[in-house]
């Protein structure tokens, strides 16, 4: 196992305790898995891109006030004059405490964007590398978000996708994206810890593929919970024929269940590259997860689906247990990824 460079420091106490913690324990136990250098940009990036999310996601707030906040986001990205760049965090902290703060259901999503600048001037303390990385996959996710808002707005209708590019597209600029972010960050700090065989833009697809697939899973799982917002996800030609009787879209269901089945084929391949323990337990378990979440899928009806399938905490658990103890080799993990695939392409 490849020897970790010194520990440099993480984040402060009131972000990477107390608000990790209470914005998502399950990213904590994958924090704790990881190498001690990317813990830190890693954790940063993460509080930065659920910002993000709860700007686009605050149902409460009138879709234009959302749109204007990750619009003042990625100008806050794209603007390098110091001044200029305290200008546009000044204009969003305002437009956060008049419109988003007291109307957060969770009151860890109203504390997130409580810390938004904190969490931002931690990040001008990263080395330029790392934080043009954090950057980029913000803009991504950001342009992503804005996309979502600006085609689904506050749908009177059900609304689906035109295409199945489009979704392709999409898939990328949310989750695709991260798993190449989550690599460079690696490649960059810890290069040791990966073992490209077939080279850094074969590695990089796989990467982004992965990703691609963990989030066609989230759009299959919820898709009960997005048509009552009025958006489908799937690419069909009548989507309010197919809100009416779910039954009508089962072939596109049934094309993005393979797609990401095929996504997660290279999150395998992916993890056989992986040369450090703590990296394969944490890059693993999601796909470990979305394993048992297409089988479940696969074995449910409309109406169970319209409900909406999700595996048991339980099973979560066990998971995380056989994954812990499958890292400990390339072979061992590769082994138990198979185990769980079996049966699910017949």
């Amino acid at each position: 196992m490849p020897t970790e460079p010194p520990a440099k420091p993480l984040l402060p106490p009131d972000l990477g305790g107390e608000l990790l913690a209470a914005v998502s324990r399950s990213f904590v136990l994958t924090l704790k898995a990881l190498p001690t250098p990317l813990r830190g940009p890693i954790s940063l990036a993460y509080l930065l891109a659920r910002s993000a999310d709860t700007l686009a996601d605050s149902a409460e707030v009138p879709c234009p006030l959302r749109l204007q906040a990750l619009e003042q986001f990625a100008q806050i990205l794209n603007t390098g004059e110091p001044a200029e760049n305290a200008r546009c965090r000044q204009a969003l902290a305002a437009l956060i405490r008049s419109a988003f703060l007291d109307r957060q259901t969770l009151p860890a999503e109203a504390l997130l964007l409580q810390r938004f600048e904190r969490c931002w001037q931690i990040l001008q303390t990263c080395e330029d590398g790392t934080r043009r990385l954090i950057h980029e996959v913000l803009g991504h996710i950001i342009d992503g978000q804005r996309w979502d808002l600006e085609f689904f707005g506050a749908a009177t209708e059900v609304k689906s996708l035109p295409d199945a590019q489009t979704l392709q597209r999409y898939t990328w600029q949310v989750a695709g994206c991260v798993g190449e972010f989550w690599t460079q960050l690696c490649l960059q700090l810890m290069p040791e810890v990966i073992l490209p065989s077939d080279g850094r833009a074969k590695l990089l697809e796989q990467a982004a593929e992965y990703g691609c697939g963990l989030q066609r899973i989230n759009i299959l799982r919820d898709i009960a919970a997005d048509l009552r917002l009025g958006r489908l996800y799937l690419p069909v030609s009548d989507a309010a024929a197919a809100a009416a009787q779910p039954v009508l879209m089962q072939a596109q269901w049934d094309e993005q269940w393979l797609k990401a089945l095929q996504n997660l084929h290279q999150g395998r391949a992916y993890l056989r590259q992986l040369n450090h323990r703590g990296l394969r337990h944490a890059t693993a378990l999601p796909l470990l997860i979305g394993l048992q979440t297409l089988r479940a899928l696969k074995q449910s009806n409309w109406e169970q689906r319209m409900q909406r399938v999700k595996i048991s905490r339980w099973r979560v658990i066990g998971l995380l247990l056989r994954s812990l103890w499958a890292s400990r080799s390339s072979t061992a993990m590769d082994q138990l990824v198979a185990e769980l695939s079996h049966g699910l392409e017949g």
